[in-house]
């Protein structure tokens, strides 16, 4: 005897989960219409982040607390943390948290940490790390990084066309230029074991700084954490070496990154980006997939005009190499208007298209 494969489907059930899903999603919603949600990073993120107070005379015990919390919970019983809770070994992940940790007195002699630290070591040690990790820990000076043979002040100098220049670095100069001028005030206060003759150059350093402070957002971030963990660690090395006095800009950074960071799973995460310009448009697109959604709600209405005024219509600093473009994009973190991304515009375009009434979008004069 054959059984039948056929199915039925009770389409009353799956309206009622319909419902209850969209009404779920819609719990989520901002006040300003955006949904965002929390853009958990592995541990090294939050180890790095204690540091960075330490280092900026902002220690946060009640911060420390959570945030070891959440470093030992994520390794568990393991020798080693992973790149997600479940994922695959990171050797440089492990190798940023133990030197962080370490710098907050919980060194080899940790019983917690001592097999963290021979599994390290047993795979290379520092000398394994790869470049983005030594780039995070030198201007800690967790560890010792020639970084002066590719990274010199007088490439700010460099005209806009020329390649390798910073304006062909794309979003990568939110990292290239803190982490220059970090470099190059740390030379000139303290000294440096691989400083190179005729390395001061002052008119371009200044620069520099005036180019960090004039990137920084409203909420007082670089938008990324990375941006801003070496933006702040920049403006410290330049106040100490005395270009100027830059306290304000620095506390209002640090009430920023604080302010990101967000209860999931039991833990306080310190948040890398804010992500309003990816997960709205994609919450639309599943809205406007299901034909049975009313989309004059006031919940999608409300989602549409938060894209339609996140749009970026100022030119970037994009704008040097690719002059002939107008301004149009989107950008993973609104505030973010210099550096809108593909992905988030495409997005957003397709989100955009069922909108019932497209006249709503705001005209640019030409």
């Amino acid at each position: 005897m054959m059984m039948s494969s056929a199915w039925c489907l009770d389409e009353q059930l799956l309206n009622q989960k319909k419902q209850l899903l969209t009404e779920k999603i819609f719990s989520y919603q901002k006040s300003d219409g955006r949904f965002e949600g929390v853009f958990e990073s592995d541990p090294s993120v939050d180890a790095l982040f204690l540091v960075m107070l330490k280092r900026l005379g902002h220690d946060d015990k009640k911060i420390e607390q959570e945030s070891l919390k959440k470093i030992f919970d994520w390794k568990g019983s393991d020798s080693f943390w992973r790149e997600t809770p479940d994922g695959r070994a990171s050797f440089d992940i492990t190798g940023i948290i133990l030197y962080c940790l370490r710098d907050l007195g919980l060194d080899k002699k940790n019983p917690e940490l001592k097999k963290s630290w021979e599994w390290f070591e047993a795979k290379g040690g520092e000398d394994n790390l790869n470049l983005g990790a030594k780039i995070l820990l030198t201007p800690l000076k967790l560890i010792k990084t020639n970084l002066s043979a590719v990274l010199d002040v007088k490439i700010f100098n460099l005209p806009d066309f020329v390649p390798g220049s910073l304006m062909h670095q794309g979003p990568m100069r939110m990292l290239t230029v803190p982490l220059i001028i970090w470099q190059h005030y740390d030379t000139l206060k303290n000294g440096n074991w691989f400083e190179r003759p005729g390395r001061n150059n002052s008119a371009a350093a200044h620069w520099g700084v005036e180019w960090i402070l004039s990137h920084q957002t409203k909420d007082g971030s670089w938008y990324l954490f990375y941006n801003s963990f070496l933006s702040l660690l920049a403006l410290k090395a330049a106040q100490d070496a005395g270009e100027g006095f830059f306290a304000a800009q620095i506390d209002q950074g640090v009430l920023a990154l604080k302010s990101k960071r967000q209860l999931l799973h039991g833990h306080q995460v310190q948040q890398v980006i804010k992500t309003a310009g990816w997960d709205t448009p994609h919450i639309l697109m599943s809205l406007n997939s299901d034909p049975a959604v009313d989309r004059s709600l006031p919940e999608i209405s409300s989602a549409y005009d938060f894209l339609l005024h996140s749009q970026v219509t100022a030119s970037g600093d994009w704008s040097v190499v690719n002059a002939e473009t107008p301004p149009a994009g989107w950008s993973f973190d609104p505030d973010n208007t210099d550096y809108p991304d593909t992905d988030c515009a495409a997005a957003s375009i397709e989100a955009l298209l069922p909108m019932p009434v497209i006249t709503r979008w705001p005209v640019r004069p030409c």
